[in-house]
């Protein structure tokens, strides 16, 4: 309880400095999902044929919610938790005080999961205004969409303790975040081996939620989060096991 607590303060902490750039971060985080949406769904959309009985654009927003979310927490978890970590030297005065390591690594955890959440809110405004979902329904997966906040912001903890320099972040972003949005079934309907092989991944069983919440199917949604939890529940506990021995050193 207490290692919650420190995490709590962490993220706190972190919310005071997001709260003075806020208008920045939220500019950059908004434009790019929405250059996506608009460029595939419009752009590609007047070359594919409706999917499941849905425009293109259509089909492909509930996942841009859900890829908008689980990009800034991996992102926050990567290049925010290092700079902190090795540049900044954050981490070191805050382990001056009584916070300890567990609580430091939560509080980025949930800092990341928060930024999924805010910035997932933003683009379903976006797809609410043109009405590209006419269901209030996806509300509900934001729950979700934390949960898949933390998994990427653990994971992203793993690589950050990982890694011997800022630059080696590319190659985490092409070679395996990259690729699980992709193949993710945000873009293009998964079947067959290709499914089967997916429901690894936790971008797509976050997407999946996303897009049944869309289309009002709920009672579909459970065994898809029941997933999301185990997962979230083993990042954070391996990201607590790599992010302690890296500051330990």
């Amino acid at each position: 309880m207490l290692n919650i607590i420190y995490g709590w303060r962490v993220f706190m902490r972190n919310i005071k400095v997001f709260y003075k750039l806020y208008k920045y971060n939220l500019v950059i985080n908004f434009i790019e999902p929405s250059l996506y949406l608009f460029a595939f769904g419009i752009g590609l959309g007047n070359y594919v044929s409706d999917i499941n009985g849905m425009r293109y654009i259509e089909y492909i927003a509930p996942g841009m919610v859900c890829y908008t979310g689980l990009f800034a927490a991996a992102f926050e978890c990567l290049y925010g938790t290092y700079t902190r970590m090795v540049y900044q030297k954050t981490f070191d005065a805050i382990l001056t005080t009584p916070v300890n390591k567990t609580g430091v690594i939560l509080g980025e955890i949930f800092y990341g999961a928060a930024k999924a959440v805010l910035f997932a809110i933003i683009i379903m405004i976006v797809v609410y205004v043109f009405g590209l979902i006419r269901t209030p329904y996806l509300l509900l997966a934001l729950p979700f969409i934390w949960l898949g906040g933390v998994i990427f912001g653990g994971i992203a903890l793993v690589v950050t303790a990982r890694v011997k320099g800022i630059e080696s972040f590319n190659y985490f972003v092409t070679l395996i975040l990259s690729p699980l949005m992709l193949l993710s079934g945000i873009f293009f309907p998964l079947t067959g081996l290709l499914e089967k092989i997916s429901v690894v991944s936790p971008f797509y069983q976050v997407a999946k939620i996303c897009q049944l919440m869309a289309a009002g199917e709920i009672a579909a949604v459970w065994s898809h989060g029941l997933i999301v939890i185990f997962m979230a529940v083993i990042s954070v506990a391996l990201a607590l096991i790599f992010m302690t021995r890296r500051l330990a050193q």
